[in-house]
């Protein structure tokens, strides 16, 4: 039976991408993106997507067939692991493009390993590119206009943007920002492309907000900078 993509957007934390291609959430300690493949000639109750997962430890990425059981649970099956060679733990994916974006946990700055994947038009994987970040990240997005990958690291707190080229490939960062905490966990821009947002959690607790240059990527402080929206 042919297939074809059809395309659902949520995330793990609630935060809804209008538009998006894939649907991003929390599966253990992992960050994974799926892709939804709709069946032609099936039913929405029938609707089969695919679950992309990184294995830090076998260093591999798992390609997971998901699909809906009339009880409302899923059949689950690994339908490839082909091996990426990095630690992966933190994936994103293109709101546009059959990319899937994925960082290591840790390594050395400006040589954090990471990898570009190309998957075919049905979810499948085709081939990898491997690439290197500035820090590694706890979350990566990208903006609205799908010019910059975006990322914060848990680790250290830095916040890098990254620009794409035409293939949709991250190159240097062209905006680096360090507030001097650590446990940032997310970012994200505006609808408006405008600002830019990120939190941090435990002892650094904060909501960090910025104006976003969508056109160059610059990063600027906003007066305050934090937002304090949970008091």
């Amino acid at each position: 039976m042919k297939s074809r993509s059809y395309f659902r957007s949520f995330s793990f934390d609630s935060h809804t991408r209008p538009n998006a291609p894939y649907i991003s959430l929390a599966v253990a300690t992992a960050i994974c993106c799926l892709l939804g493949v709709t069946m032609v000639g099936s039913s929405q109750a029938e609707e089969a997507f695919r679950v992309y997962a990184p294995g830090s430890r076998t260093q591999t990425l798992w390609v997971v067939d998901a699909v809906p059981k009339a009880d409302r649970g899923l059949d689950l099956k690994l339908a490839e692991k082909p091996e990426l060679g990095i630690n992966g733990g933190v994936i994103a994916a293109h709101p546009k493009k059959p990319l899937l974006y994925i960082s290591s946990f840790g390594g050395e700055r400006g040589k954090v390993p990471g990898a570009v994947v190309t998957l075919s038009e049905n979810g499948s994987y085709v081939k990898h590119q491997t690439i290197a970040f500035n820090d590694d990240a706890a979350y990566l997005s990208l903006d609205r206009s799908h010019t910059f990958l975006m990322g914060v690291s848990y680790g250290n707190g830095r916040l890098n943007v990254y620009r794409l080229d035409e293939n949709g490939v991250p190159g240097k960062a062209v905006a680096t920002v360090d507030e001097g905490k650590k446990e940032a966990h997310c970012i994200l821009t505006s609808p408006d492309n405008k600002f830019l947002y990120v939190p941090y959690v435990k002892g650094n607790l904060a909501l960090l907000q910025y104006g976003f240059n969508a056109t160059t990527g610059a990063v600027t402080p906003l007066e305050p900078l934090d937002a304090k929206s949970w008091r």
